[in-house]
C-alpha cells in the first residue's frame, strides 16, 4: 500500500514537483502544499478535492483509491 510519507517523493520520482502540480489543476503553490500536508499528516491541511484527487494520483503514480485509504486509515499510534 502506498505509504503517507511517500506522496512527495513519488511526484518526484516521476518527474513532477509541486508547482508542475499546481500548474495542471489552475491553483498556487501553497495550496498543493496544504493538500500534500493533509495526505503526509493524517488529515492535517487541506483535504484534496474529490475532482482534483485522480490527478493528483496519477502524477505521483499511485491509485486514487489507496491515496485514500492512506488518510482514511488509522495512523499506528492511534492504534496501539
Amino acid at each position: 500500500m502506498f505509504g503517507l510519507m511517500d506522496i512527495r517523493a513519488a511526484l518526484k520520482a516521476r518527474g513532477h514537483t509541486q508547482r508542475d502540480l499546481a500548474l495542471r489543476v489552475g491553483v498556487s503553490e501553497s495550496m498543493v502544499s496544504r493538500w500534500l500536508a493533509w495526505v503526509e499528516d493524517k488529515g492535517r491541511g487541506t483535504p484534496i478535492p474529490s475532482g482534483v484527487l485522480a490527478t493528483v494520483a496519477e502524477m505521483a503514480g499511485v491509485p486514487a483509491d489507496q491515496l485514500l485509504a492512506a488518510v482514511a486509515a488509522p495512523a499506528q499510534s492511534e492504534v496501539a
